[in-house]
């Protein structure tokens, strides 16, 4: 099938059509007929020669008619609705037809026209029902939910930020966060010291380990960038050997320890040699996540995650008997979470997934499992009685019955479990740290061009406020969204422009009077926009996208306010993170994936690059525009260079490894302050691993 389906969305025949919606091909027909379904035709060809797009079919699927929007209920489809392309090369029996009255259930097209007594048709409808509500009845008494937790043991205990989570059964390995590295360690699945892996990574997390326990596949980065080099490293010790020259964010080792599928922006991919050859096997137009194989190799689970809707649909690969890389048929699972999408994902022997976070502000664990109906394809995701908090990431060892969890806690605290931030102010002048606005549980904190107020975001319950600049006549800007960050003052002081996150929506650039009133969005549009800042005569903003990596759309924009109109700087694809000169003259912005400061001379039209080895996300301008100040993790905590921008030398402003008493980690965000001291931000907050033993009923 995977023929069938282009990378540009297209499906083409009514087969394709069909499976996609889920239902038989003589409905989906009848439906371009009578409901409008959005199908093309090939020019000259026959009138079997189909086609159709996946976002014109999801569109219709909502409203029921591309042109007239009016929502309709389409029922469950039935189980002959997904097959595999080597059923559909066999011999088949001629086409079934719809029992009237009675979705998804079918009779076979010779004895279909024998049911010519219309009562006959009514009394073995009612009775089918009658059974299928019995049978149900039954299924529900007698097989409740198959999987239930009995115990949990914390293995871990050092108090530090973890990442990532994979085992063979015997050994847990992780990403760990000590000062500004995440290094690679294990722990015992029994509990344990936990013990480092050398290796020459900078940042690195496990992304699978290889079925007889010797080899990790390894994600490894420098910067911000979430595409990453994959790499093979001995568990034991070893050189790292890298797989392929492509970069990836998820990867896992099939069964036969030879295949791996890798998923890379939207594509999912896979290699039979280490990456010595690279082939495409499948490709969206979303992103896909958490690759996990089934015990026989034969099937992938994955997630697709639509940064633009904000939705997560879980889906499945089939996979040839005579070529194991070819895709015989993709699958979906027909479940959609929205709003929100899971943490993680594994897969167990009876096709069974637990999934973690599965719905936003649950923070749960869920059991991933088709559902107990015997004519239903759908998939349910039901809460398990899993007590660990906040589940970051899962590993699953179907053979001792035991799933790792890496969580904040066991016992959920109300409210949650909140991170502790502290600010800090580093003078210059001096070389002193200070407590900047202690007791302040304050992040993205920015000043007014006078010096005079700050805005920030409080973080415990993500609010916008405004106050003098010692935390006085404090003020809340009144409004709701899931996440904030990154307010920026207009020169003239009566605006912010900020990014918020509202339910379902992606992130966007909002603009609101200091004075009070609603934010307003600064334009119109689906895609993501990142932190603002504005232009010396307050007409313009300029940002760069975030989550853009995967889907290759990376450029920094300029935003008329009056207009809502946005423009791409020229010769900005591949760069993030823009910020606007005080004096007006120059763009900067980062290449997260080379690592250079760029800027941008709207004079001239042209990009220079001002220094290399820059692995932070952030920049900050001085208020005479001479020099532009960049974070760059490195050793204990981020360093904090400085270019200048006319002889593109760079010097050390802050080395926050000096300062020895600082525990926690020191975020690569970062302000200045009037007065050209820095603030930076001290996070304190650590998760654990823990062994959740569970039965099956």
């Amino acid at each position: 099938m995977a023929s069938q389906l282009q990378g540009n969305g297209r499906l083409d025949g009514w087969k394709a059509i069909s499976d996609y919606l889920g239902w038989h091909e003589r409905t989906v027909m009848r439906w371009e007929q009578l409901r409008g379904l959005p199908i093309h035709r090939v020019p000259g060809g026959q009138r079997h020669a189909v086609f159709a797009f996946r976002h014109e079919l999801d569109e219709w699927l909502k409203c029921g008619h591309l042109d007239d929007c009016h929502p309709i209920e389409i029922p469950a489809p039935p189980p002959e609705a997904i097959i595999s392309t080597h059923r559909i090369s066999q011999v088949s029996p001629p086409e079934p037809t719809e029992l009237a009255g009675v979705p998804g259930t079918k009779l076979p097209a010779e004895r279909f026209w024998h049911w010519t007594d219309h009562r006959k048709v009514i009394w073995v409808t009612v009775c089918i029902l009658l059974l299928a509500t019995l049978g149900y009845t039954i299924r529900s008494l007698a097989f409740p939910p198959r999987i239930e937790f009995t115990g949990v043991v914390q293995l871990t205990n050092d108090g530090a930020m973890k990442e990532g989570l994979v085992t063979d059964g015997k050994t847990i390995y992780f990403g760990e966060y000590q000062n500004s590295r995440i290094v690679l360690a294990s722990v015992s699945a029994e509990g344990g010291p936990v013990r480092m892996i050398s290796s020459p990574f900078v940042q690195a997390v496990p992304a699978d380990v290889s079925p007889d326990g010797k080899r990790l596949l390894i994600l490894a980065w420098e910067g911000p960038q979430t595409e990453r080099t994959l790499w093979i490293v001995p568990v034991s010790g070893g050189q790292p050997q890298r797989v392929g020259e492509f970069r990836c964010h998820a990867a896992a080792w099939a069964p036969d320890g030879r295949r791996i599928a890798i998923a890379a922006q939207n594509s999912i991919l896979m290699t039979a040699d280490a990456g010595a050859s690279i082939q495409e096997i499948q490709s969206f137009d979303t992103t896909p996540e958490y690759l996990r194989w089934s015990p026989d190799g034969r099937r992938l689970r994955f997630d697709l995650r639509d940064q633009r809707n904000w939705t997560t649909s879980f889906w499945e690969l089939t996979f040839s008997d005579q070529d194991e890389t070819q895709v015989s048929s993709l699958v979906p699972l027909h479940l959609v979470l929205r709003n929100c999408w899971a943490r993680s994902m594994t897969l167990d022997s009876r096709g069974s997934s637990f999934v973690g976070e599965g719905r936003c502000g649950d923070e749960k664990i869920y059991l991933l499992e088709k559902h107990q109906d015997l004519w239903n394809n759908h998939f349910d995701l039901q809460a398990s009685n899993a007590t660990v908090h906040q589940p970051m990431d899962l590993a699953l060892d179907s053979g001792s019955k035991k799933l790792f969890v890496l969580g904040d806690s066991i016992v959920p605290q109300s409210g949650g479990v909140p991170e502790r931030l502290d600010l800090f102010r580093f003078d210059l002048s001096s070389g002193e740290i200070r407590p900047f606005l202690p007791g302040l549980p304050a992040n993205y904190v920015d000043f007014s061009r006078d010096g005079r107020s700050i805005a920030y975001i409080r973080v415990p319950d993500q609010t916008l406020w405004v106050s003098q600049s010692d935390g006085s006549a404090a003020r809340k800007i009144d409004f709701s969204a899931n996440h904030l960050e990154l307010p920026r003052w207009s020169p003239d002081g009566r605006w912010l422009a900020f990014m918020a996150q509202l339910p379902g929506r992606p992130w966007r650039i909002f603009v609101v009077s200091t004075d009070g009133g609603k934010p307003r969005e600064a334009s119109l549009g689906t895609t993501s926009q990142g932190a603002p800042t504005w232009s010396p005569d307050g007409k313009w903003l300029t940002y760069g996208k975030v989550d853009c990596q995967e889907a290759g759309i990376c450029a920094i924009h300029r935003l008329n306010l009056a207009t809502s109109q946005e423009f791409t700087v020229p010769s900005s694809e591949g760069l993030g993170t823009a910020r606007w000169s005080p004096d007006g003259r120059y763009i900067a912005a980062l290449n997260p994936v080379s690592h250079e400061v760029l800027v941008f001379d709207l004079i001239t039209q042209r990009w220079r690059k001002l220094a290399d080895g820059v692995n932070g996300n952030d920049l900050s301008w001085s208020a005479d525009s001479r020099y532009l100040y960049a974070s760059r993790p490195v050793g204990n905590w981020p360093e904090i260079l400085r270019v200048s921008v006319k002889d593109a030398s760079v010097e050390t402003a802050v080395d926050l490894r000096s300062f020895t008493a600082l525990t926690g980690h020191i975020n690569t965000w970062f302000a200045l302050a009037p007065d050209g001291s820095i603030i930076f931000m001290r996070e304190i907050s650590s998760n654990e691993i823990y062994s959740l033993t569970y039965t099956e009923n």
